[in-house]
C-alpha cells in the first residue's frame, strides 16, 4: 500500500500481483490489483485476468463484480458489462449501492445515454457525501466530469467546476492522476474550434 499511496503504480501492481499469487482467495488483493490495472494504468485486460482468478474464490463479491463491469466498460464490452451489473445481488449497504450506481452511470454514458448516466452519478455522489465517503464522492464527480466532457454535453462546464471543487482537498495519488486526466480532457475540449467556455478557477 505504501507504493500505492505514493503513486508508484508499477511497484504497487508488482507487489499486489505477488499478494494475489500468494493469496488467490484474497478479496482485497483482487480489488486492489484490478483497480490499479483498470483505473490507473489503463490496462483493463489485465484487470479482467486478475478478476477471473479472484472471482473463482469469491464469486458473489460485490466490489469484484463491480470492477468486472468497470473493466468491461473500458474495453468497450458494453453488453457484457450491462449483464454483469444486472447480475449483482444488491444489499442495503449505501456505499455498495452508490458504487454500483456510479458504474451504472459510466455504462449509461458509454451507451449514449448521458441524461441517465448523469442521474446515476449524481445519486452516487450524494450518497457518498451523506456517508462522509469524500474520496469516493470526489472520484465519482471527476468521472462524471470526464464523461460529460467526452460526450461534449451542455453540462460539461458545471460538472468540471464541481469536480475540481469536490476534489480540491484530496491528497491521494490516484485522485491526482484522475484530476490530471480531467485537466487534459478539458484542454483538448477548449482547443476545439468554438469550444470557448468559462470554467472558473
Amino acid at each position: 500500500w505504501k507504493a500505492f499511496f505514493e503513486g508508484n503504480w508499477e511497484v504497487s501492481i508488482d507487489k499486489s500481483q505477488l499478494w494475489l499469487k500468494d493469496q488467490p482467495f484474497s478479496v482485497d488483493a483482487g480489488i486492489h490489483s484490478s483497480y490499479v490495472f483498470a483505473d490507473i494504468l489503463g490496462r483493463p485486460e489485465d484487470a479482467l485476468r486478475v478478476l477471473d482468478i479472484s472471482l473463482r474464490a469469491n464469486a458473489g463479491d460485490i466490489t469484484l463484480l463491480n470492477n468486472l463491469a468497470f473493466a468491461n466498460i473500458l474495453m468497450g464490452k458494453i453488453d457484457v458489462a450491462a449483464k454483469v451489473l444486472g447480475s449483482i445481488q444488491r444489499t442495503p449497504d449505501d456505499l455498495n449501492h452508490a458504487t454500483l450506481e456510479a458504474t451504472g452511470g459510466l455504462l449509461a454514458f458509454r451507451q449514449g445515454l448521458p441524461d441517465q448516466g448523469r442521474i446515476l452519478y449524481e445519486n452516487a455522489i450524494k450518497t457518498f457525501q451523506r456517508n462522509s465517503a469524500q474520496d469516493s464522492a470526489a472520484r465519482a464527480a471527476v468521472y462524471l466530469a470526464l464523461e460529460e466532457v467526452k460526450a461534449r454535453t451542455p453540462n460539461s462546464a458545471v460538472a468540471v467546476r464541481r469536480a475540481f471543487d469536490i476534489a480540491k482537498d484530496n491528497k491521494r495519488a490516484d485522485m491526482a492522476a484522475k484530476i490530471k486526466e480531467l485537466e487534459n480532457s478539458v484542454k483538448a475540449w477548449l482547443s476545439e474550434k468554438g469550444a470557448a467556455v468559462e470554467l472558473g478557477s
